[in-house]
């Protein structure tokens, strides 16, 4: 009897002894769960504020982004402005050219009107020539007479038709005095228009100062926006080496700061070509000023050579000047017109130049289109790892969404911007091409120009070897166009 309770008790025991082994084991179980859950914990939340800094980095350089938009967008505007004030200027250029146009048209009917009345003039000088001869053949005749009878009293008469020669050479004298005073004051008239020319040089001159200095002013800007990138470039580095080394016990967060970093040096990248760009639009605006400044230029040159051909008409319908006069304007009208073939030469040297500038940034626009379609892959990557992320925090990490939310609305609106970006720049390429139709059109009009000058020099050459029956100079035969 007293042998069963004590076996019993063992028995008792023994199962005691077994749950208390069993609940240590169920104990060391939950115990390691709770170490690897607390582990998991600890990853998480080493993670989660690894996140919270690159979120922090991030809202910082997109911060910076926006800045260096809005300053990019400042610029774009003063260009806009500045094309604004060429397109006025190439206006009123039109309109001018339309005002010497019509003066041409005008100057052209008055020189046909003053060839008629000189060639009305010449057949009346004819008749009087021949009305001069009669009666020197008359006068000649009486003296004969008056030689063969020697009479005193036909003496006198004589004397008075003597008289006569002398009136007529008296009246010739004050014609040509009149004719050379007339060219003595339009030679007065031209030097006064050459100082007003010279002048209106000077206010020319004036005008580039202020554009060159606006120049300077936009490089000093871009100067200024170079050095802010390389400022962010700077604390880039710094706090991606900060970093570095607060989280360097993490392999992890090594391994995703890298990716940070090769994904903010990648955007940085996608930002560095926006300075080269507003470099390229700047070149572009001084070659337009410069072709424009090289039409101001020409305008009054062509007016100097319309007023010099009024000038050789007028000396052409004047028979009293020398020979070598003719000669020296002709020269000079040679060269002119050799200058203005040169310039010609150089303007459709500019076109092709600007033609060749446009395919190298249609070229580098096509390469940028083809760099944003990778960054957009990348980013809809960062969105598919930031969700996957947040629904692997959970409720503890309620603000991770907010985030990604927010720096998807940022993404957005850098496409939106960049969008914009690429429609201002179509824009303005729009109105670099128009603006070169628009200087291939003036270049036709000056070579018409010159061909018509060039038929009005023949017509001048003809004229003179009509009029003086001489042969043009060997010196100037290799000017002659056919």
């Amino acid at each position: 009897d007293d042998q069963q309770p004590v076996s019993f008790e063992v028995e008792q025991l023994y199962q005691q002894r077994n749950e208390l082994l069993h609940l240590i084991e169920q104990f060391e179980r939950s115990n390691s769960k709770l170490k690897k859950f607390l582990q998991h914990q600890y990853h998480l939340e080493a993670e989660h504020g690894i996140m919270y800094d690159k979120c922090d980095t991030l809202k910082t350089h997109i911060h910076e982004i926006e800045n260096e938009n809005q300053q990019i967008r400042r610029l774009l505007i003063d260009r806009e402005n500045d094309n604004i004030a060429l397109q006025t200027e190439l206006e009123q250029i039109r309109t001018q050219s339309i005002g010497f146009d019509t003066m041409k048209t005008s100057l052209e009917q008055n020189r046909a009107h003053l060839q008629r009345e000189l060639y009305t003039k010449e057949g009346e000088i004819h008749r009087l020539q021949c009305a001069l001869r009669s009666l020197e053949r008359d006068l000649q005749h009486s003296h004969c007479q008056c030689g063969n009878r020697h009479r005193p009293i036909k003496r006198k008469p004589r004397c008075s038709t003597c008289l006569s020669p002398s009136n007529s050479t008296t009246k010739t004298k004050a014609i040509t005095i009149e004719r050379l005073q007339t060219e003595l004051n339009d030679r007065d008239h031209q030097i006064n228009e050459l100082k007003r020319k010279l002048c209106n040089d000077n206010n020319n001159n004036e005008q580039q100062d202020d554009t060159n200095s606006e120049i300077q002013s936009l490089k000093t800007k871009l100067e200024q926006t170079e050095q802010l990138v390389n400022d962010y470039r700077a604390r880039l580095q710094t706090q991606t080496f900060k970093a570095s080394a607060n989280h360097s016990k993490n392999h992890l967060s090594e391994v995703e700061l890298e990716k940070v970093r090769g994904r903010l040096q990648k955007r940085i990248e996608e930002l560095e070509p926006l300075p080269e760009l507003l470099k390229q639009a700047e070149i572009e605006k001084e070659k337009l000023q410069k072709g424009i400044d090289e039409l101001r230029k020409r305008l009054p040159r062509q007016s100097n050579f319309l007023n010099q051909t009024q000038l050789t008409d007028r000396s052409n319908s004047n028979r009293s000047l020398p020979d070598d006069d003719i000669r020296t304007l002709q020269r000079d009208i040679f060269s002119k017109i050799i200058s203005l073939e040169e310039e010609n030469e150089k303007l459709s040297k500019m076109l092709n130049t600007k033609e060749e500038e446009l395919r190298n940034a249609q070229y580098r626009l096509n390469a940028k289109t083809y760099e944003f379609t990778s960054i957009n892959k990348q980013d809809d990557l960062k969105t598919t790892d930031f969700k996957f992320r947040n629904g692997a925090y959970g409720s503890k990490e309620r603000f991770l969404p907010k985030d990604t939310f927010d720096l998807e609305q940022q993404i957005s609106r850098l496409r939106l911007e960049y969008s914009q970006l690429k429609h201002e720049k179509d824009e303005l390429e729009r109105r670099f091409t128009s603006q070169l139709t628009e200087l291939r059109d003036k270049l036709e009009q000056s070579n018409n120009k010159n061909r018509t000058m060039q038929n009005y020099i023949n017509s001048i050459k003809t004229a003179y070897t009509t009029l003086f029956n001489d042969t043009l100079p060997a010196s100037l035969t290799r000017y002659t166009t056919t």
